[in-house]
């Protein structure tokens, strides 16, 4: 961080703390809601290539520089999760990502690929699919589970006389989440 003071809010360090880190599980052992609400550093050392803190309760943490500064500068810090979203239009359906059903089924590479372009972009095309419920069931099974709403594990976009909503007339149906407000909202 080359010399420049840079501030890190304590909540965030103490939450974390890769001590505080199951490594074989991946899953935090520590829970920031049980730190009482004046948690502070009691002391903190600088050293070559760490930053070590004793908390108010007693506890140390270690923490590297080269990772604080990636956090810092807004990088990768090689979680996944972080991805750069990109931004479309109208015009972006010549551009859009697309994948061949039959490679996406076969090749677990490419549903990793799928599953970037979904989250970069949010949408993706899938060619050459069958016409089938089980078909995009199973195309969807590769993401996680899939759940029923009340609709069942499918919706049928059709056209009615007299429509209940929009999915039941012959206008366009834009992007949007259905059912947000259930428990378990459908996902993809």
């Amino acid at each position: 961080m080359n010399g420049e003071m840079v501030y890190f809010n304590y909540c965030w360090l103490r939450d974390n703390c890769v001590i505080s880190w199951d490594s074989s599980r991946q899953e935090p052992t520590f829970d920031i809601l049980d730190e009482s609400d004046d948690l502070h550093a009691t002391s903190a050392r600088l050293g070559n290539e760490s930053l070590d803190i004793i908390w108010s309760d007693g506890f140390e943490s270690r923490y590297d520089l080269r990772w604080l500064e990636l956090w810092h500068k807004g990088c990768n810090h090689g979680d996944l999760a972080v991805r750069v979203r990109e931004n479309w239009y109208g015009d972006h359906y010549s551009d859009m990502a697309r994948f061949n059903y039959d490679n996406v089924m076969l090749n677990p590479p490419n549903v990793a690929d799928w599953a970037e372009a979904m989250l970069d972009e949010g949408i993706a095309l899938i060619q050459y699919m069958p016409n089938s419920d089980k078909g995009l069931k199973t195309l969807c099974e590769l993401f996680g589970t899939v759940r029923p709403s009340f609709s069942g594990y499918t919706f049928d976009v059709k056209s009615k006389a007299n429509p209940e909503n929009l999915a039941y007339t012959n206008k366009a149906l834009e992007l949007h989440t259905d059912l947000p407000a259930e428990e378990l909202a459908p996902g993809i």
